[in-house]
């Protein structure tokens, strides 16, 4: 079955960015990947690889709010260098030992070939790959026209829109996309600021057409494993 979502992505200009910079990259990706393990109830089992490379595996239809919350992450920490990343769908044989360093399976094959599909200069963006055919079946096909949906249209977009993020917006975001089920005095609350102003930000930052895309992608992903198809 099609049960893995993987995400492999790298630090953009590490090799020339101070250390400080690397590193807080980093924790901002390790802090969101343990707030999605929180939130999906999977361990995402993040990695690091040779240095500023990363990786994490999660149910399919948590990787768009995964996007949005690891870019708004990095926006938040004006410390903190930008990444680019791939997504592979398929399934994992195994999820690794104690990490994802010996993980294998075809979700991480077309994850890594996802990546390097993007140019070097392609910033916050990402490309998709899906395994189809063969023992998948029918539910995989309709995955996969899911996948090139976003992937085509909601995906430049994300990046185009992530670019402009202001800290504060970065931040207002981040902290509404953890809780749909938040009030806004509730988040205006927690940034210490007003309603008003938390409108102005999350509006800046396009958080109705972002959480719209992310609420219906979960739909798409939630529905095609609720239809029960069995896969061959």
């Amino acid at each position: 079955m099609l049960r893995h979502a993987v995400i492999t992505g790298d630090l953009i200009g590490s090799s020339k960015a101070a250390p400080e910079r690397l590193e807080a990259g980093m924790a901002s990706i390790a802090t969101t990947a343990a707030f999605l393990t929180m939130y999906t109830g999977d361990d995402t089992r993040f990695t690091r690889f040779r240095g500023d490379g990363w990786q994490i595996v999660l149910p399919p239809r948590y990787y768009l709010r995964a996007i949005a919350l690891i870019l708004a992450g990095l926006k938040t920490d004006t410390h903190a260098l930008s990444t680019r990343f791939g997504i592979g769908f398929g399934i994992a044989d195994s999820l690794g030992t104690t990490d994802l360093s010996d993980a294998r399976g075809s979700a991480f094959v077309h994850s890594g070939r996802a990546l390097d599909c993007l140019r070097r200069d392609q910033a916050a963006m990402l490309s998709a790959e899906i395994a189809t055919g063969g023992r998948h079946g029918a539910k995989a096909e309709r995955l996969r026209g899911a996948v090139e949906w976003s992937d085509a249209a909601m995906l430049p977009m994300f990046g185009f829109i992530a670019r402009r993020w202001s800290h504060a917006q970065a931040q207002a975001l981040g902290i509404a996309l953890k809780d749909d089920s938040q009030t806004q005095a509730t988040i205006a609350g927690k940034l210490g600021i007003t309603r008003q102003a938390l409108n102005l930000r999350l509006t800046g930052a396009g958080y109705v057409p972002i959480l719209t895309a992310i609420r219906l992608t979960e739909t798409c992903f939630r529905d095609l494993a609720d239809a029960g198809e069995p896969d061959r």
